[in-house]
């Protein structure tokens, strides 16, 4: 990783803790849907730019319309350029996000893709990695993930 990219990195965590009140405000009533894609016993995993340094799940917001499905459909291509039109979807998880307070609903599904290796989109994404379920932990990842991953 440069020099530059990682100060772009630590720009992203610094910001997170400037606009998290913020965040609180405007995304407490909305809904977001996640994927946790599995290859055996390791999850893809993201970390976002704009974010507590933990690991994520792709996905995020629903658009006005649009299904969870759909909407995890459209946010996995943007942020790692996967489509998973035509993957079959499973509903693990829906409840009311508690991690740093942001307090929206969610919704996780779980589906199986192909190991390799996927790239980040480089603006909202800095990382994707295949992480055994073993290694996620309270240090590096929500309670949220950890309730469904364990």
């Amino acid at each position: 990783m440069s020099k530059l990219y990682k100060i772009y990195v630590r720009l992203g965590l610094i910001g997170y803790k400037i606009v998290l009140p913020l965040m609180r405000i405007f995304i407490r009533r909305t809904e977001r849907a996640y994927v946790m894609l599995q290859d055996g016993d390791n999850i893809l995993m993201t970390k976002n730019w704009l974010s507590n340094g933990l690991w994520a799940l792709p996905g995020g917001g629903i658009r006005a319309g649009e299904s969870r499905e759909q909407a995890v459909i459209r946010e996995v291509k943007e942020e790692i350029n996967v489509d998973l039109r035509g993957i079959q979807f499973e509903l693990v998880a829906r409840g009311i996000w508690q991690t740093d307070r942001l307090d929206f609903k969610y919704t996780i599904f779980k589906a199986q893709l192909n190991p390799g290796v996927y790239e980040a989109n480089g603006h909202e994404i800095t990382n994707v990695e295949w992480i055994p379920t073993i290694d996620l932990n309270v240090a590096n990842t929500s309670q949220e993930l950890l309730a469904i991953t364990q």
